[in-house]
């Protein structure tokens, strides 16, 4: 009997915890004009991240750098440079007075992170795409299926934000 309740006590301590926190992103570039080299452009590239004021479970931060990947359009796809991008604002933006109408009105309520940077990249006739990937999705997204990584730590579920610039 001593044990049995020695286990139980045990088990009530430890609580599963998930470290998810993005519930979407969007991730899109802006033309400035020709760059200073011959044969090249320049652009602001931005993306936003947003996570859930309150969310489900254990939830991480969301991130003050990000790594984005610029790559060239080939086939495979060439890694052009990754660069490193400092959280240039946030925000939290809450809807609960446009849902006055509805009674007992779900939370709508998210923080958002913002990055941006400006690229110089060479006239190119396929193009670039820009990725950013990161791990962890919000715990209370309900139509994301769940799905462990082998020899990874738990569920493997993430996202990826891209944008695409055509080529020339």
């Amino acid at each position: 009997m001593k044990k049995i309740i020695t286990f139980l006590f045990f088990l009530l301590c430890f609580e599963y915890g998930f470290a998810g926190h993005i519930a979407g992103g969007e991730m899109y570039y802006k033309y400035l004009g020709p760059g200073s080299a011959p044969n090249s452009g320049k652009y602001e590239i931005t993306l936003r991240l947003f996570r859930e004021c309150h969310p489900l479970g254990t939830a991480a931060p969301l991130p003050t750098d990000v790594f984005i990947g610029i790559f060239r359009n080939t086939l495979p796809a060439s890694l052009v440079t990754t660069v490193d991008v400092r959280q240039s604002s946030f925000q939290v933006i809450s809807l609960q007075k446009a849902l006055s109408c509805i009674i007992n009105p779900p939370e709508v309520c998210y923080q958002v992170s913002t990055y941006s940077f400006t690229q110089e990249l060479a006239d190119d006739s396929l193009g670039y795409t820009f990725a950013y990937q990161t791990c962890c999705r919000s715990n209370s997204i309900l139509n994301v299926q769940y799905f462990s990584i082998p020899g990874g730590q738990g569920a493997g579920e993430g996202a990826t934000y891209t944008c695409q610039i055509p080529g020339t």
